[in-house]
């Protein structure tokens, strides 16, 4: 199963800009300013998790986040 770019870059253009930053201090501006640099990383961030079918253990206290992510964006 890999994650397409054109559903990760929906996801982020449907962030809104003024709401505040999240739990790990970025805010939404600022992903959407860098959306072109950010979804290549981010496709692959996520397609190793969806591909070994295990998050990382540096974002396992996130795991809860990532996986509402995921499950917000049509595979």
């Amino acid at each position: 199963m890999d994650l397409a770019a054109a559903p990760l870059l929906s996801q982020l253009d449907r962030l809104n800009r003024i709401m505040a930053a999240g739990p790990d201090g970025v805010s939404p501006s600022v992903l959407k300013a860098c959306v072109d640099q950010l979804c290549g990383i981010l496709q692959h961030f996520f397609n190793l998790i969806l591909n070994q079918e295990k998050v990382p253990v540096l974002f396992q206290f996130q795991k809860d986040v990532i996986h509402l992510l995921l499950k917000t964006i049509d595979l």
